[in-house]
C-alpha cells in the first residue's frame, strides 16, 4: 500500500538498493517523498533504477511493467506521471535562464506556497529590496509586471528561487547559460557575484531600462522573422542599418534598427509570404545603439566583488565560457547590450564541444525549451515553470531529473527525514488521497470516444478535418483524439516557434492567406480553427494584437 509523505522512514544508504539478491521477482526499493514528489531507488534481477513519481501509485505502475520494459513502456509510463531510467550515470546537464517576455500574473504564487526550498530562496531577495517585491505574485495587471522596471526583478525572483528548489535537491549541472537578460541570473548561479550583487545590478538595470524606455522617441524597433539565414542576408544586403540582435534558431531571427527600415523589410518579407511582426518595443536591444549603457555598467560593474565561476558559464556573444578575471567578466557583461545574441552557435557549442544532452530552463514557461530544441532535435529539454501550474510543473521536473540521474538521493532522503514530524501517524491510518494538482492529465471529458473530432467544432466537416489532419501530423497524436480546448503548447507539446511553420503549412493547403499577428491570439485547436476556417471564409482574421510570442529579450 502507498505510504503518505508524512509516514515514510527513513531511507537507509543508496548503497542498500543493491542488496537484493539477484534474480527476484518482485523488485525491491528504498523511497522518500519530499514536496509531492515520489522518489525511489529499484533493484530487479541485479538491474537498477531510478524512479520519479507524481503519483503514490508508482509501485503498482512499475510492477506493470516486467523485468526489461522497452522505450516504448517507460514513454507510456511517462504520460502517467512515473518517470523512470536505468541507473546509470547521466550525461551533463545544462541549466538555462530565460531573459524577458513570458511573465504571467501570478507568477511564483504556487512555488512561494508549496516548495519551501523557493519560498525561503524568495525571502532572501525580498529582504534585499526597499519596496515589496514578493508583492508582484499578487499582481493581476499583466501591463504593470510587463513593463522592465518590475519584469526584470520579478524573473530574477522566480529564477533564482527556482534554482534554489533544484539545488537543495543536489542538482550540479556542467554548465550555465542564459538568454540576453537571462545570462545577467545565470551569472549569480554559476557563482561569479552573490545574491546582494545579483539583486543590485538587476535592481539597478531595471531602473536604467525604465529610463531609457520613458525617454524613446520610438525612432528604433525591432522585428521578428521566420526564416533561413539566406533571406536575413538579403534583407541586410537591402537595408543596411538593420541589425540581427537575436540568431535564436536557425530559422528564427530578430532584426533591429531604425522603424522606417524594419516597416519597408517587413513589407518586402510579406508580400513574399515570409512571416515577420514588429514587436512592440520603444528600444532596439543587443544593437550598437546600446553602447550609451557601457561606461555607467563598467564603472558599476568594476566597484562589485566578482570571482571565477564555480560552474562554467557560457557566454550568449561569443558562444564561449565566461573568463576567470574580474575586468574581462565585467567586459563580456557590458558586451552583452550592444552585440548579436547567437542563441543558436551557443546551442552548437554546449552540444558538440561541451557535449550537453540535457537542458533544465528557469523561468516562466519553456521558451528556451523550444529554441533549443528547433536548434538540435536530439536535445532532451525540461522546463521547471509552467503557466498557471507552477506546481505540477516543477515536482514534474523534479521527478525527471531523478529518474535521468541528476538529483541526490541522500540529500532527498535527508530533506525528507528532517520535514517529518516527531510523531507520526499510526502505521495502520489510511493513506491521504492522492493530490488532484499532480495526476495525470485525464481525457478530455464531453465527448464519447467514437464521436469523430469533426463533429466537436460544429463547422465545415472537410475543412475542420485538414485543419486537424495538420495539427496531428506536427504532434504526433491520432486525430480523432483532438478537441477543440486542447492548449496547442501544453497539452500538445507544440511549441511556439513551431507556429509559422505551422501557419504556412495550412496557408498551402487550405488555400487561404492568413497574417502572422492572428498566430499570437492562438491558444487552443479551436482558437486555430476559428482563425483559418475565418480566412478561408474571407472573413476578417482574428484582430491584431501584439504580444510577446517571439522572444526579444
Amino acid at each position: 500500500m502507498p505510504r503518505d509523505e508524512r509516514r515514510t522512514p527513513p531511507c537507509p544508504p543508496p548503497a542498500a538498493a543493491t542488496a537484493a539478491p539477484a534474480g527476484d521477482a518482485a523488485p525491491e526499493a528504498l523511497e522518500a517523498a519530499l514536496d509531492g514528489v515520489r522518489y525511489a531507488l529499484l533493484r530487479q534481477d541485479g538491474a537498477g533504477w531510478r524512479l520519479g513519481s507524481l503519483s503514490p501509485l508508482w509501485r503498482e505502475e512499475a510492477a506493470a511493467l516486467g523485468v526489461a520494459p522497452d522505450a516504448h513502456a517507460l514513454e507510456s509510463l511517462a504520460a502517467r506521471g512515473v518517470w523512470l531510467a536505468p541507473d546509470a550515470a547521466a550525461p551533463p546537464l545544462a541549466v538555462m535562464c530565460c531573459g524577458l517576455g513570458s511573465v504571467w500574473p501570478g507568477m511564483g504564487r504556487e512555488l512561494y506556497d508549496n516548495f519551501p526550498a523557493a519560498r525561503a530562496a524568495m525571502d532572501r531577495v525580498a529582504a534585499l529590496a526597499d519596496w515589496d517585491v514578493l508583492g508582484l505574485m499578487d499582481e493581476t495587471d499583466v501591463e504593470a509586471i510587463s513593463h522592465s522596471r518590475r519584469q526584470i526583478p520579478y524573473l530574477f525572483l522566480l529564477e533564482y528561487a527556482q534554482w534554489s528548489q533544484f539545488a537543495s535537491l543536489g542538482l550540479a549541472p556542467a554548465l550555465f547559460c542564459g538568454h540576453s537578460l537571462g545570462e545577467l541570473i545565470g551569472l549569480s548561479l554559476a557563482g561569479i557575484y552573490g545574491l546582494e550583487e545579483a539583486w543590485y545590478i538587476l535592481e539597478t538595470r531595471a531602473g536604467h531600462m525604465a529610463e531609457l524606455e520613458a525617454r524613446a522617441t520610438r525612432d528604433t524597433g525591432m522585428m521578428a522573422v521566420h526564416a533561413e539565414s539566406d533571406v536575413i542576408d538579403e534583407t541586410l544586403a537591402n537595408w543596411p542599418d538593420i541589425y540581427v540582435s537575436n540568431r535564436n534558431t536557425p530559422r528564427q531571427f530578430i532584426l533591429s534598427g531604425p522603424r522606417q527600415s524594419l516597416q519597408a523589410a517587413r513589407a518586402a518579407l510579406r508580400k513574399r509570404r515570409i512571416p515577420s511582426m514588429l514587436l512592440n518595443v520603444s528600444l532596439a536591444f543587443h544593437h550598437p545603439g546600446m553602447r550609451i549603457l557601457r561606461d555607467l555598467s563598467q564603472r558599476r560593474l568594476g566597484a562589485l566583488e566578482m570571482r571565477a565561476p564555480r560552474v562554467p558559464m557560457l557566454s550568449g556573444i561569443t558562444a564561449g565560457h565566461y573568463p576567470h578575471d574580474q575586468p574581462s567578466i565585467c567586459r563580456y557583461i557590458t558586451d552583452l547590450d550592444e552585440n548579436t545574441v547567437i542563441w543558436t552557435d551557443c546551442v552548437d557549442a554546449m552540444w558538440r564541444r561541451d557535449g550537453i544532452r540535457h537542458f533544465l530552463e528557469l523561468g516562466p514557461q519553456d521558451t528556451l525549451c523550444g529554441l533549443v530544441a528547433d536548434c538540435e532535435p536530439r536535445a532532451l529539454c525540461l522546463s521547471a515553470g509552467r503557466k498557471g501550474n507552477e506546481v505540477a510543473a516543477m515536482r514534474a521536473a523534479c521527478a525527471r531529473l531523478h529518474a535521468l540521474g541528476h538529483l541526490s538521493f541522500p540529500r532527498i532522503c535527508r530533506l525528507a527525514a528532517a520535514r517529518r514530524p516527531a510523531d507520526p501517524a499510526p502505521e495502520d491510518a489510511a493513506p491521504a488521497a492522492p493530490d488532484a494538482s499532480v495526476a495525470p492529465v485525464a481525457p478530455v471529458a464531453g465527448a464519447a470516444p467514437d464521436v469523430p473530432a469533426e463533429a466537436l467544432f460544429g463547422r465545415d466537416t472537410e475543412q475542420v478535418s485538414r485543419i486537424l489532419e495538420l495539427v496531428a501530423e506536427s504532434c504526433g497524436r491520432p486525430r480523432a483524439a483532438l478537441r477543440p480546448e486542447h492548449d496547442l503548447r501544453y497539452d500538445l507539446a507544440l511549441r511556439s516557434s513551431r507556429f509559422p511553420l505551422l501557419l504556412q503549412e495550412a496557408e498551402r493547403r487550405l488555400g487561404v492567406r492568413v497574417e502572422f499577428e492572428a498566430l499570437l491570439q492562438v491558444t487552443t485547436v479551436g482558437d486555430l480553427v476559428r482563425v483559418l476556417l475565418g480566412a478561408g471564409g474571407g472573413a476578417a482574421s482574428a484582430p491584431r494584437e501584439r504580444g510577446r510570442a517571439v522572444r526579444r529579450k
